[in-house]
């Protein structure tokens, strides 16, 4: 799947691995530069996995792509449930009105269904 696009904690690790081959000689700082500003610009795994087809070891390790599209999912709804609880302690801090009371409960009982469902996705 050299087609997916990479990330910036993806291009540094990549970054990372260049200065390794710089540092041990086998690249020339104009060549680390050259695919350094490459590697700046890749928006796809195979962009940089080009950059180190002469190279040996290290080179870019990418996560299989049904690992990276179920942990992107679980991260998603994992990161909801804390926005929830934030949401509604600003709410009740702030002076909600009586009559909305009966939120809170809701709003504790989806929090801890959105948790579980989390832990479920591990």
């Amino acid at each position: 799947m050299d087609d997916l696009r990479v990330g910036d904690a993806e291009r540094q690790q990549a970054l990372a691995d260049l200065g390794v081959h710089m540092r041990d000689g086998r690249l020339g700082i104009d060549e680390y530069g050259d695919r350094a500003a490459r590697l700046a610009t890749a928006r796809t795994r195979g962009e940089v996995i080009a950059l180190f087809t002469d190279l040996p070891d290290p080179r870019p390790e990418f996560m299989p792509v049904d690992l990276v599209r179920r942990r992107g999912f679980t991260m998603s709804r994992r990161a909801l449930v804390p926005v929830i609880g934030l949401v509604w302690v600003a709410a009740i801090l702030g002076g909600l009105e009586l009559r909305l009371l009966w939120l809170i409960p809701l709003a504790i009982a989806v929090t801890l269904v959105l948790n579980a469902m989390a832990r479920g996705n591990r």
